[in-house]
């Protein structure tokens, strides 16, 4: 060795030194952190290790921090110490020997030439040594590289899986102008996302007018896979229209932009500035592609001194093209303003199986035997929605005796588990059974605790040096476990070692275990109490409802595993849940809110009943599944089911839980019973499972306390499958059975209900006319009604109005659509004969909202000549009906005309019929009569005539005729729901 360096005898002395087992993590460590790819390490010794490092630049002359650190890490003080010495004494110039003879060298001469030919060409912007679009080939061969393949899980070091093979078939959908999502027909991949789409109109440059795009999907979807592929793409040649894409992963950014990519992308002996790419960035902007990865994940401290939501809004580099993707929900207000937006679909059934059967390749039965279990229970496929848990389900089978989870906190549960009992395995250490030696389990509260409080300041990464002076006794096993991935600090100035978790879901399991573990332990229940105030925003006397919806947001992941963590200790939990909502100071938005989750966790919990009777006397008498928080900004339901769906299934299971105990508690007087309920009838379709609705059908039944029935819908939706082989279409559930089950019959208690509030298809009314003793009935139709002709729906209507007979108020809304060619006036005479026969009734409300045609259809034609229809029996049936009727006090026939060629006519003397009538009637207090008829002089007169000596019983009378001006296009119609129209008030005695 006399004839070598220093740094060489270093080298030889390392390899020499280090144990088999110190070779393998050392290997590890240098996958993980992406400083060697796993095929070039795979047989190496250490010694080519560190001179494939000097190739590559990461380490050599005066630059041995990599080295340093990986020797501090494997436990070897000494020989770090003198990798410390050795990079001084080179860096002082003492060191002049070659690194070897003949043992790998690095290629000096040959890349000092190569920087000589690149300063002799000069930079292509001027006055720098090197040429920037050299510079741009290192992230293409970075990406080409390096991101070929993905290594899930890293404890699992054999699990290697192609990219193209895993991703390729992720899609998304773009949200369009109007706010919804198209349908699967219209899914693009993310390579594809800057194409022109399908029929919009061509322009020079395509991608000019899409420029910032906005990707969503929930945690394990993959999102950063997703931007990998991209990425590796572009290295291929797949997306040549641009010049330079810049991957940066946003949880590694502490500082601007144009750094971050010199410390994420480029070689530490990049020979240009930061400032020169920059300016040929500036230069570029049409043709360079920023992926951003991970929004959410930005630090709070990191946000202060970046530029990066800058470049997303378009504030710097306006002209570049920006990908960013975050969770649903997040850092909303810094994408507002993106050009478009998509979400991720994720996994299909086909992806699922794929991965599976590549998973179990050598043991094609265990695959049978594990997709089997999928298909037969609903609750556990629903776990594998995404590519993480999908491998993470194949390893929890594998390790745990082919045994699957029955929640997603179970799953978690049992990879921790597997992971723990993998370490003690490959250290050594003896289990009793199933039972973690104590200091793993010492281990794992460390983890907790680290995951928490990372979480509660949106920390993602945790130096290794502060989790060392923190846990010190329990900081090698955190360490070493295999839950954490280690990364090298992107910061040049400082080199330090981060520790993250595989996926942040990961972080918030163990957050929500380490709350358990201090919820269970007495001296410590405190603490755990406060903790669960901040996850659900329960932390100030009087909550506001920022606090509580910011709450939900922020540590969802967090709130939905702790009810079944916790387990026998979730009383704690819903004690809080009492103590908030009987709480007088707390807002009727806050209470509707915290109502909504504490049932979904109550659900989640165990069901054997008992939470539910911690809880079930404190709600309000009127409870919804009906929820504000699933848009972005403004309460909107519906168009984003990623988390609505799961939601809306654990609701369901609590509200039958608290139902069930309210019951026994009706034998005494309690004014907090459930007495209304609104159920959004969109969740319903997507969540309920056979067996579900049996029991929502069953413990409904003989509910004699319920007094109103309120079903609505969130979304325009009509028809909904079920993956249990159940379909929901408007009005009725189809079982796999192929039986049928009317929505209403299965909703309302065998006893009968007061009042019923539908905003559903039409032929509903059918189905209402078979029910007990309604009192109140209210109907509103969101769309045209184009299954049944107006005729068929005025009988249906007349009909229910026939059978009710202890009706006190009717408000129906149907919605009609006119085409070209019919004439004909869609009178209510059938009703309108019934209610001047029903003397039970005091309040009538009729609106026909008529347009030109199917929304869904695009728009109507633009010039069409107007169509005479008459109106006179409609005016004469109403005259009759105002004339026999001795009960009602408010009346409402209401025509909303939202089409272009429609005119009702009727002679002047069904006019004055109609006011001679009004004037005799002795028991209306309002009466409104709204676009039945055309105006004309004669009836204007009329109409004077009456309201010049109106009846000083009437509170409010209001004629008001049809009139050209007020036609108005059926676009208008699309922006209002019948609900927004109509606005209708609840029933006094049901206020």
């Amino acid at each position: 060795m006399a004839g070598l360096s220093p740094r060489a005898r270093l080298y030889q002395r390392i390899n020499d030194s280090l144990s088999e087992e110190e070779v393998r993590s050392l290997r590890a460590m240098l996958v993980s952190d992406e400083h060697l790819g796993k095929a070039r390490v795979e047989s190496a010794t250490p010694q080519e290790m560190f001179n494939m490092l000097e190739d590559d630049n990461k380490i050599g002359k005066g630059n041995l921090a990599l080295l340093v650190d990986l020797l501090k890490v494997l436990g070897r003080a000494k020989l770090a110490q003198e990798a410390e010495d050795v990079a001084e004494a080179d860096e002082a110039g003492a060191l002049e020997a070659p690194v070897s003879a003949g043992i790998g060298a690095v290629h000096g001469e040959a890349k000092s030439a190569q920087k000589a030919e690149n300063t002799t060409k000069g930079d292509e912007l001027g006055g720098g040594p090197g040429d920037v679009s050299d510079v741009i080939i290192c992230p293409r061969d970075l990406y080409a590289t390096e991101y070929a393949h993905v290594q899930p899980l890293p404890w699992c070091e054999d699990l290697n899986l192609d990219l193209g093979e895993v991703y390729t078939n992720l899609q998304l959908q773009r949200r369009d102008e109007r706010g919804r999502f198209k349908g699967t027909s219209t899914v693009v991949s993310l390579a594809d996302i800057f194409k022109r789409a399908e029929g919009e109109p061509k322009k020079a440059d395509c991608r000019s007018y899409v420029r910032k795009i906005r990707v969503e999907g929930p945690p394990g979807v993959g999102k950063s896979c997703s931007c990998q592929k991209l990425a590796h793409d572009w290295s291929s040649g797949k997306l040549g229209s641009f010049k330079a894409v810049f991957f940066l992963e946003l949880r590694h950014l502490f500082g601007k932009v144009k750094d971050a990519i010199f410390e994420q992308l480029l070689p530490k002996d990049t020979d240009i500035s930061p400032e020169q790419l920059w300016s040929y960035i500036k230069k570029n902007q049409n043709e360079v592609l920023f992926i951003l990865d991970g929004l959410d994940e930005l630090s709070q401290k990191a946000r202060e001194s970046t530029d990066v939501v800058d470049l997303i809004q378009g504030k710097i580099l306006r002209n570049c093209h920006v990908i960013v993707t975050s969770r649903p929900y997040h850092c909303v207000k810094d994408l507002h303003n993106c050009h478009e937006f998509n979400r991720i679909l994720g996994y299909s059934e086909e992806n699922s199986l794929q991965c599976i059967h590549k998973y179990f390749s050598e043991a094609p039965e265990s695959a049978t035997k594990l997709v089997e279990q999928l298909t037969s229970d609903r609750n556990i496929a629903e776990i594998v929605v995404n590519p993480l848990n999908n491998v993470l389900i194949c390893v929890v089978w594998e390790d745990g005796g082919e045994k699957l989870p029955k929640s997603k906190a179970d799953l978690y549960k049992m990879m921790v588990y597997s992971v723990a009992k993998r370490y003690c395995g490959k250290e050594g250490i003896p289990l009793k059974g199933s039972t973690l030696p104590s200091n793993i389990h010492e281990a794992l509260r460390g983890l907790g605790k680290l995951s928490w409080e990372g979480l509660q300041q949106d920390q993602l990464q945790f130096n290794i040096d502060d989790i060392r002076q923190e846990y010190v006794a329990n900081a090698d096993d955190m360490l070493s476990m295999g839950l954490l991935t280690r990364d090298r600090s992107f910061s040049r100035i400082e080199r330090t070692w981060n520790g993250a978790f595989l996926h942040k879901t990961f972080q918030e399991y163990m957050a929500a275990y380490y709350i358990s573990e201090l919820i269970k332990n007495e001296r410590k229940r405190e603490k755990g109490i406060e903790c669960l105030r901040c996850v659900f925003g329960m932390t100030e006397p009087s909550n506001e409802y920022s606090l509580v919806f910011e709450s939900r947001h922020r540590y969802k992941e967090v709130q939905d595993m702790l009810p079944e963590v916790l387990g026998e200790n979730s009383g704690q939990l819903f004690e809080l849940f009492v103590e908030e909502l009987t709480n007088t100071e707390v807002d009727e938005g806050d209470r509707a809110l915290l109502s909504f989750i504490c049932v979904m966790s109550l659900g989640r919990a165990c069901k054997d009943g008992k939470l539910a009777e911690i809880v079930a006397p404190c709600f309000s008498p009127r409870m919804t599944n009906g929820t504000g928080y699933y848009g972005d900004t403004d309460p909107i339901s519906g168009d984003d089911c990623f988390k609505m769906i799961d939601d809306n299934a654990r609701w369901f299971d609590g509200f039958l839980q608290i139902l069930s105990c309210q019951k026994k508690l009706a034998m005494g007087p309690n004014p907090r019973l459930l007495q209304h309920l609104t159920i959004d009838c969109y969740a319903i379709g997507y969540v309920l499972q056979q067996h579900q609705l049996v029991e929502l059908e069953s413990t409904l039944s003989d509910c004699v306390t319920l007094r109103s029935l309120d079903l609505w819908y969130s979304d325009d939706f009509n028809q909904i499958s079920f993956s249990s082989g159940i379909v929901y279409e408007g009005h009725m559930f189809t079982t796999d059975e192929e039986q049928e089950i009317p929505l209403v019959t299965m909703l309302i208690p065998r006893c009968g209900i007061e009042s019923v509030s539908i905003e559903l298809s039409a032929k509903i009314l059918e189905h209402l006319s078979e029910l007990p003793r309604l009192e109140h009935v209210d109907v509103r139709e969101g769309w045209p009604c184009n299954e049944i002709d107006f005729p068929k729906y005025d009988s249906m209507l007349a009909e229910m109005v026939r059978k009710q007979s202890c009706l006190k108020t009717l408000r129906v809304c149907g919605c009609v659509t006119k085409s070209k060619g019919t004439g004909k006036f869609d009178n209510l005479k059938a009703t309108l004969l019934r209610i001047s026969e029903r003397s039970t009734l005091e309040v009538v409300a009729l609106v026909v909202l008529l347009t030109d045609s199917d929304p869904s259809l695009g728009e109507p034609p633009q010039e069409l000549p107007d169509e005479h229809a008459s109106a006179e029996i409609m005016v004469q049936k109403l005259t009759e009906c105002i004339n026999r009727n001795r009960t009602l006090m408010d009346l409402q026939i209401r025509y909303e005309i939202y089409t272009k060629f429609y005119k009702p006519i009727c002679s002047s003397q069904s006019v004055s019929k109609l006011c001679s009538a009004i004037e005799r009637n002795k028991t209306l207090k309002s009466l409104t009569v709204e676009g039945v008829f055309s105006e004309s002089d004669a009836h204007q007169e009329l109409i004077d005539q009456l309201m010049m000596n109106k009846p000083e019983k009437f509170e409010e009378l209001k004629i008001t005729m049809f009139k050209e001006e007020d036609k108005m296009h059926s676009s208008y119609f699309l922006t209002c729901s019948a609900r927004e129209i109509l606005n209708w008030p609840l029933p006094p005695d049901l206020q």
